[in-house]
């Protein structure tokens, strides 16, 4: 490698030019700091609205499916099943004395493809 030293002269910063720049990194360093916390925090807020829903969704029809089994596990009609929001279909078991259920909520039904 070679040394260029001799070709590349020393140069002196302009008048005043040290204490500018030392002030401007003085000066940029704690809002550069805040502009990237406040961008962290915008960004936690554009994920939590997108995520959350979606996470809200997903547990209500979690719970509109574990009533539907609730119901039909304790059926409030005597030798009959009562479900609330949703459908129910009898199906035959290989073993005496048990009952099988398909239960689907309403919504569910709703979306499926015909």
């Amino acid at each position: 490698m070679r040394d260029l030293s001799p070709w590349l002269p020393d140069l002196d910063p302009p008048p005043g030019g040290l204490a500018r720049l030392r002030r401007s990194v003085q000066i940029v360093r704690p809002q550069g700091y805040w502009r990237r916390v406040g961008i962290a925090a915008c960004a936690m807020l554009v994920l939590a609205s997108v995520g959350l829903p979606a996470a809200l969704q997903r547990y209500r029809s979690q719970a509109e499916l574990s009533e539907a089994l609730r119901q039909a596990v304790q059926p409030v009609v005597p030798n009959g099943l009562q479900v609330v929001g949703g459908a129910a279909i009898a199906l035959e078991s290989g073993q005496p004395g048990v009952q099988l259920y398909l239960v689907q909520s309403a919504r569910a039904a709703a979306a499926a493809p015909r």
